[in-house]
C-alpha cells in the first residue's frame, strides 16, 4: 500500500514548504499512487494560480506507510 504527498515551496522564500497528503488512499499499487500524484499536482497548481501564490512543486513521492521516507 502507497500514500501519495506532495512537496510545495514558495517561490519567494524556498525555506517556505508545505506538505500536501493525500485524504483518499492509501492504493494498492505505485502505479494507482503515481495516477493520484498527476491529479494532486494539476490540483494545487490550479489553487496556487487562483491565490497569485508563486510556488514550485519541489517534490512528488509514493511512500510505503511502513517506511519513514518524505
Amino acid at each position: 500500500m502507497f500514500k501519495a504527498f506532495v512537496i510545495v515551496c514558495s517561490l519567494a522564500n524556498a525555506d517556505v514548504c508545505m506538505i500536501a497528503k493525500d485524504e483518499l488512499g492509501p492504493y494498492r499499487t505505485e502505479f494507482l499512487c503515481k495516477a493520484r500524484l498527476t491529479k494532486m499536482t494539476t490540483d494545487l497548481q490550479h489553487m496556487f494560480k487562483e491565490y497569485n501564490v508563486p510556488f514550485y512543486i519541489n517534490k512528488t513521492v509514493c511512500v510505503e506507510p511502513d517506511k519513514k521516507e518524505v
